[in-house]
């Protein structure tokens, strides 16, 4: 008698997870921009450094294309153009100055 009653019980939570599932899945929206973190240990050139970063990119909107994650229940999505959190040339810039201290008695 018990197991009769579970039977029907575990098809609901089970339909019900699935469900829940399938929603999160198809929410998930944008994809957030790349974030560029510093190493915990830093290189230090013995002979240059890095004088300026010039972004030469004829369009600098983004720095990557990404295909969002997909699931069984939608289809693969358009490829979403993604840039570095604060922009390329800024991210980058920033990046190299936490990670390569600027010493200026060596060459650029």
């Amino acid at each position: 008698m018990l197991l009769t009653f579970l039977r029907p019980a575990m098809r609901w939570v089970v339909a019900l997870l699935a469900g829940v599932l399938l929603l999160a899945a198809q929410s998930a929206g944008p994809v957030p921009p790349i974030r560029l973190l510093a190493p915990t240990q830093t290189f230090a050139p013995q002979e240059f450094y890095v004088a300026q970063v010039v972004d030469e990119r004829p369009d600098r909107r983004a720095v990557a294309s990404l295909l969002p994650p997909s699931t069984v229940a939608a289809p693969a999505s358009k490829a979403q153009a993604i840039d570095l959190q604060g922009g390329g040339a800024s991210a980058i810039r920033k990046f190299i100055q936490q990670t390569l201290p600027a010493n200026k008695q060596l060459r650029p």
